[in-house]
């Protein structure tokens, strides 16, 4: 391409991204904007991992104010909008100060399905340092392990042993994200402390830009995700996931349903990913924030002749902090402890206890 020098005001033809050295001594060295654009249309994800280093290692302002200009104008195709959003989140989440959750959560609403979106959010909840949103990153990659392990199967299969290695990184994943909630790490992952400590301020005169960059989910026509929380509350247990009889109706905006911290903990452990229930997006996980009560402390199951496990007395102490209409669960220890009598009576709560096929049964009725 042909190019005027600012110095001389001769024509010269370069090649974009290649330094050339004018006769006059000015270095012209034009950024090569529509070869990412190509690459964004075949989705070269390695194309905004370099735009990200060359944002941070470019040699002037005004280098970094064209890649801006570059990602504004990738929005205004739907065949590099994607892309172009990725490399603005790279970008957000490299900056000191910046806001990069709003485009993150536009982005997971706008690509439900993708793996790399989903991977992005994860990181980025990480990323924020809130302890709800590290619990929240811990679902969001075992929903995108799940989500990758489905589209393998259904576009070239997949065999016994490339199951077990997508599986053996999945565990691994969640066995870092574990280790760190339970205080053990001080990261989420290697990923995650790296973007961290490489965080930098920008020019002064490129915040304004920044700002502009933080809104580009609104110029690219995505919206937020909508926050709906039914008026019923309902809580997990762990083997309620398991159940499809249950787990399809996780997304009814009737009720909110909800699970400890304890039950996410025990599903990282499921080693059949090939059947994890994706309508866990709509469950909340919580961590109890209350002493188990003496009355939940003291349940013994009659049938079983022993009192339930930590998990399940979690589960109910959940229940009785968010004053719950409903624990669904499968486990006697629940239903078969004396529960619902124990905390109307010393509570005045109306909770029930029931079974994952009977979850449909009770929306239709209570809702």
């Amino acid at each position: 391409m042909k190019v005027t020098c600012n110095a001389c005001s001769r024509r010269i033809r370069v090649r974009p991204g290649v330094p050339y050295p004018c006769r006059c001594g000015q270095v012209i060295n034009v950024f090569p904007g529509n070869k990412y654009l190509e690459r964004f249309r075949r989705s070269d994800h390695e194309a905004a991992r370099e735009l990200k280093e060359a944002f941070f290692n470019g040699p002037s302002p005004e280098r970094k104010e064209e890649i801006l200009e570059l990602l504004f104008r990738s929005v205004d195709d739907k065949n590099t909008m994607k892309m172009g959003l990725l490399a603005s989140v790279e970008i957000l989440r490299q900056i000191e100060g910046a806001n990069f959750m709003d485009l993150a959560r536009a982005l997971v609403k706008r690509y439900p399905g993708d793996l790399t979106v989903r991977s992005m959010f994860a990181n980025c909840l990480d990323l924020t340092g809130e302890r709800e949103n590290h619990i929240e990153a811990l679902k969001q990659r075992m929903i995108g392990t799940t989500l990758q392990c489905l589209a393998k199967m259904r576009e070239e299969g997949m065999d016994e042993e490339s199951y077990c290695e997508m599986l053996s990184r999945h565990l691994a994943r969640l066995a870092s994200e574990k280790r760190f909630l339970l205080g053990e790490s001080d990261h989420s992952s290697t990923k995650v402390h790296r973007i961290a400590s490489g965080r930098r301020p920008v020019e002064s005169g490129l915040l304004d830009r920044v700002r502009e960059l933080e809104k580009i989910w609104m110029k690219a026509g995505l919206s937020l995700p909508e926050e709906v929380k039914g008026k019923k509350k309902c809580v997990l247990d762990t083997n309620a996931f398991s159940d499809t009889s249950a787990s399809r109706h996780f997304g009814n905006p009737r009720v909110h349903f909800m699970a400890p911290l304890a039950v996410l903990m025990e599903l990282t452990e499921w080693c059949n990913i090939r059947r994890f229930p994706l309508e866990m997006e709509h469950v909340t996980f919580r961590e109890v924030s209350t002493k188990v009560p003496p009355e939940i402390d003291h349940m013994f199951s009659r049938f079983k002749r022993k009192e339930p496990s930590l998990t399940d007395k979690k589960v109910a102490t959940l229940a009785l902090e968010e004053r719950a209409d409903v624990i669904v669960s499968r486990d006697r220890d629940l239903w078969d402890s004396g529960l619902p009598y124990k905390l109307e009576k010393n509570y005045g709560i109306s909770l029930k206890v029931i079974p994952p096929s009977e979850l449909p049964r009770w929306i239709e009725r209570n809702t």
